[in-house]
């Protein structure tokens, strides 16, 4: 499959309703798809290195690991709202609903203490200016990505993944998985890109 790895700045002109990068010398390290049952190995490796990044969590997933949605929020990290169920379907009332029904999940995980801004990221990266509007009435800031790891991409290597890391420039938004297809590359690639990323740059949440 073809996607940009690294997404070319013009794009944040064509779409400044999303967030696609930040303008200074951090990386912005965020995972979507949590939680998972391997939640808590990456929140000690980021823990290990002084890391903090930004979990967009699914509410499906939250509802069967509310423990390890409620580590994150222990642990400093922020969170974002990644729709109920992962969907495709940008149909405005279902989207809504799979916008708001994880919107609630979120806020018994007190995020509202964690930080400024409420936070969505569209499953796969998908969008049109219907679900945009919808996310603009619900106050939510649509965050997109400059760094694609493609950790998700059985065809991408760990060395690549690895290169990928390494490629990182400051103000990054860097987009990897907490999920089965992933974690067997970030467990491999973590221990070695956090500590070398970490002497360049503060790694923070969104």
């Amino acid at each position: 499959m073809f996607y940009p790895k690294r997404v070319p700045k013009f794009v944040d002109r064509l779409f400044p309703q999303c967030l696609w990068r930040k303008s200074d010398n951090a990386l912005y390290l965020t995972f979507d798809d949590s939680p998972s049952p391997d939640t808590l190995w990456l929140l000690d490796i980021l823990e290990k290195h002084n890391a903090k990044a930004t979990f967009f969590l699914i509410g499906q997933h939250i509802e069967r690991f509310p423990d390890h949605a409620e580590e994150i929020v222990k642990r400093g990290h922020h969170i974002g709202n990644h729709s109920y169920s992962h969907t495709r379907n940008l149909h405005a009332p279902f989207f809504r609903d799979e916008v708001i029904k994880t919107e609630r999940l979120l806020s018994q995980l007190h995020r509202e203490n964690l930080q400024q801004q409420s936070l969505f990221r569209f499953p796969y990266g998908k969008f049109n200016f219907a679900s945009l509007r919808i996310l603009a009435e619900l106050n939510l800031t649509p965050v997109m990505w400059s760094l694609l790891t493609a950790d998700f991409d059985v065809s991408v290597s760990e060395k690549s993944v690895l290169n990928l890391l390494r490629s990182a420039t400051g103000g990054d938004i860097i987009v990897m998985h907490d999920n089965e297809k992933s974690i067997s590359k970030l467990k491999s690639v973590l221990p070695i890109a956090l500590p070398q990323l970490a002497e360049c740059f503060s790694l923070k949440p969104l």
